[in-house]
């Protein structure tokens, strides 16, 4: 029988899934399990994405459901620029021009792996990061190089610029610097200093800065939404991937976006966009009536015509919420976690019992096959996969608040007590 290639034999499995049979197994037996462990909102997507749905009749009311052009409608890369530089400051020149629609911001990931690196090269970032960064770069044969922050210092990339930059002056291979901010898995959100320290080594070293901020205005505590793009110094070597999924609670839309203000990049990367011929028709529709909509209410915020909360807005103040809940929590149980400042993540330590580190893997199966609370229990994800340098994070579980206020408490608190249970069992 023939075989399949090592390069996917290589991929890793998804962390946020392949516990899934241990929970179906436990809904088999009459258990109710909080799902903490995907970052999938419980927010209702905005209204205006449903009526175009509803409303949709193909191609200029033809009634045939065409193909589009890859780079994506014209009116919702016009929409995302908009709202792009209506959300953050100092970008007030960016159009459709510099914006290219992809299916998800999974695909854009992936295709500017291709587009701006050659077999062989390297990239810096810094870890707990998206597992998935290991697909998207190892298919296209190019090798993460992590820079790993710090749980006690609240995943700061502060203490890690004098690596970055050490990494980036002694290795030839090094071609670029990725980061998520805010941060999945951390909650992390990178100060103004932090961002332009790596902007800095960035421009020396005339190396690609992506940065992934599909969680750019779910930020709390008064945080203001920053962007990479906004750094003058570096315009031709950044590129920001966003997306509808998480902002706009629009995962099945699949709909991404690349955007820079290199020409170069943005007619490199249409080329390999070119090969999948374009994203959906009906799903680009829907999105641009979704966004359009919020970029009506920032225009007349500008005007100083009305203070009406945009969507994003108001699914950041829910977030914000549900933060509060399950860090209290923890925190009044004593357990050591970050504190996230923005996306829908929070990453907690098990610590250690019997002089040795407990497992998440394990604690996370104990969840699922054997801990129970008034026939409840959760499903979150072990860490491990979120670190590419390996021992590390194998005693930290990350959770996603993605289910609402008391939800997320009542699940924190479960949490909280399979700890110390699990403590217990293998302290003996």
């Amino acid at each position: 029988m023939p075989e399949v290639s090592e390069r996917v034999k290589n991929l890793h499995q998804s962390p946020m899934r392949k516990l899934l049979p241990f929970a179906d197994k436990a809904k088999s037996e009459g258990v109710h399990i909080y799902h903490l462990n995907i970052g999938q909102p419980d927010i209702k997507t905005p209204e205006p994405y449903f009526e175009a749905l509803k409303s949709f009749d193909g191609a200029g009311g033809n009634m045939v459901d065409e193909y589009v052009v890859s780079q994506g409608l014209p009116e919702l890369r016009k929409n995302f620029a908009k709202y792009t530089k209506l959300s953050v400051e100092g970008i007030d020149d960016l159009s459709e021009e510099n914006c290219l629609i992809t299916q998800g911001g999974s695909e854009a990931l992936a295709f500017l792996a291709y587009t701006l690196f050659e077999p062989g090269d390297k990239i810096i970032i810094p870890e707990p990061y998206y597992a998935n960064y290991n697909a998207f770069f190892g298919m296209n044969g190019v090798e993460i190089t992590p820079v790993t922050t710090d749980i006690n210092e609240n995943f700061s990339l502060e203490g890690i610029v004098s690596k970055i930059r050490h990494l980036a002056e002694t290795d030839d291979k090094i071609k670029g610097i990725l980061i998520t901010n805010p941060g999945n898995p951390t909650g992390a959100v990178y100060t103004e200093k932090e961002l332009l320290e790596i902007a800095k080594i960035v421009k020396e070293r005339n190396l690609w800065f992506i940065s992934d901020e599909v969680y750019r205005e779910i930020v709390f505590d008064g945080e203001t939404p920053r962007s990479i793009l906004s750094i003058k110094d570096i315009r031709d070597n950044a590129i920001v991937v966003d997306s509808v999924s998480k902002k706009w609670s629009a995962c099945g839309a699949r709909i991404g976006a690349v955007i820079s203000f290199n020409k170069d990049v943005i007619f490199n990367l249409l080329k390999t966009l070119q090969t999948r011929l374009s994203a959906s028709r009906v799903n680009q529709v829907a999105a641009n009536a979704m966004i359009r909509a919020d970029v009506e209410i920032l225009e007349k915020r500008k005007e100083g015509i009305s203070q009406e909360p945009t969507s994003v807005e108001m699914a950041r103040d829910e977030y914000s919420r549900r933060r509060k809940a399950s860090y209290d929590v923890l925190k009044g149980e004593g357990i050591v976690c970050g504190y996230p400042k923005g996306a829908l993540y929070l990453l907690l330590s098990l610590g250690e019992a019997g002089g040795r580190k407990l497992s998440a893997e394990k604690f996370c199966r104990f969840l699922l096959e054997e801990f129970r609370d008034k026939n409840e229990t959760v499903m979150v994800t072990p860490a491990d996969d979120f670190y590419r340098t390996k021992e590390i994070g194998k005693n930290q579980v990350r959770l996603a608040f993605v289910l609402d206020e008391e939800k997320t408490k009542r699940a924190t608190e479960i949490i909280c007590k399979a700890i110390a249970a699990f403590k217990e069992k293998y302290a003996k």
